[in-house]
């Protein structure tokens, strides 16, 4: 509502008020916002921004709104939206000491914090002069604002660490390890050269898609749709991460998880492997955002069955999965 009234007043979406006021003036580059029905912000949530951005937000609260000499928030306003203005329910781990404007105040005297849907946080720690950035797909509630008020605010000094360079090393070495697991089960199947290049006449659905090819090749596994606007090709690596090159489409979209809207589309990374020697299982990562996908087909002689979990459905007991599989059969020759 407050972001129809900022439109009602200077004709412009939050996203474009906002654009030299804020974005330009902090370098926030590549920022998404998804509109409403009436084409404006949603001004509650779906703003996307890198975690880099998020801190850069953070700071600019933690400067009492001055940054790099221009004051582009007032200190006054600052002070109010970090300051309890209501009460929140007793016990609510991280978050029980009161709610300014946008902003939660934690247990240590002066920490505050933001969050967004799956626990993205800013959270700003005056006394310490930090900010903390987080962007994640979590079902634990409060659990990384927890880790960070138990974990990380307690090894913070005023003082500089010493030089560690075996524990520095330690760290980078972890820090270049750390990945998203593809799926293990099998390169290989022994059905593979029964479908491998055969085309599947897909029964009418949701996504007008009317024919699928699955190539299984040694380096990769090949699928190549068919649309009314013509054929869309991706490949998956067999148990590895595989980035398709440029912005490639998404054709499966979830309003949650890659809208097909956005202004920016993510990247997407793919992977595959045999669960079983007619279960064939294809992950999508949505690289720039935080959600992933799974595709599951199923094979029995001339039919294939392609079913769909997304990763909010996949994680949780509130969401139900709305896209219906997809169904098709072989198509004979001469047809």
């Amino acid at each position: 509502m407050l972001g129809a009234i900022v439109h009602k007043l200077t004709g412009q979406r939050l996203d474009a008020f906002l654009e030299p006021r804020l974005f330009q003036p902090l370098g926030i580059e590549g920022h998404d916002w998804e509109t409403s029905l009436e084409g404006l912000n949603i001004g509650s949530s779906r703003l996307r921004l890198k975690a880099e951005d998020i801190a850069k937000f953070g700071q600019l609260y933690l400067q009492k709104g001055n940054w790099q000499g221009r004051q582009i928030l007032s200190e006054k306003w600052i002070g109010e939206a970090t300051r309890k203005q209501t009460d929140t329910p007793p016990g609510d781990s991280g978050s029980s000491h009161g709610y300014g404007y946008q902003f939660w105040q934690c247990k240590p005297n002066g920490v505050y914090w933001g969050g967004g849907s799956f626990e993205q946080l800013c959270v700003v720690i005056p006394e310490q002069d930090a900010v903390v950035a987080v962007t994640s797909q979590t079902w634990v509630r409060h659990g990384a604002i927890k880790l960070i008020l138990e974990t990380l605010l307690p090894a913070l000094t005023g003082t500089a660490l010493p030089a560690n360079p075996t524990d520095a090393a330690a760290l980078k070495n972890e820090l270049n390890r750390l990945v998203i697991p593809a799926s293990k089960g099998s390169k290989a199947s022994a059905l593979s050269a029964q479908y491998h290049r055969k085309l599947f006449i897909l029964e009418t659905n949701s996504f007008a898609i009317r024919e699928a090819r699955f190539l299984f090749k040694d380096n990769a596994c090949g699928v190549e749709w068919l649309t009314a606007e013509g054929a869309v090709s991706f490949e998956f690596g067999w148990e590895a991460w595989h980035l398709n090159k440029g912005m490639p489409e998404n054709l499966f979209n979830v309003a949650d998880l890659n809208p097909a809207n956005i202004q920016y589309p993510s990247k997407i990374a793919r992977t595959a492997t045999w669960l079983a020697p007619n279960t064939l299982q294809l992950r999508v990562k949505y690289v720039e955002v935080i959600h992933h996908d799974t595709l599951t087909c199923v094979f029995e002689g001339d039919k294939v069955s392609i079913s769909f979990l997304n990763s909010i459905v996949e994680n949780t007991k509130r969401a139900t999965e709305t896209r219906k599989p997809l169904k098709g059969t072989l198509k004979k020759p001469g047809n």
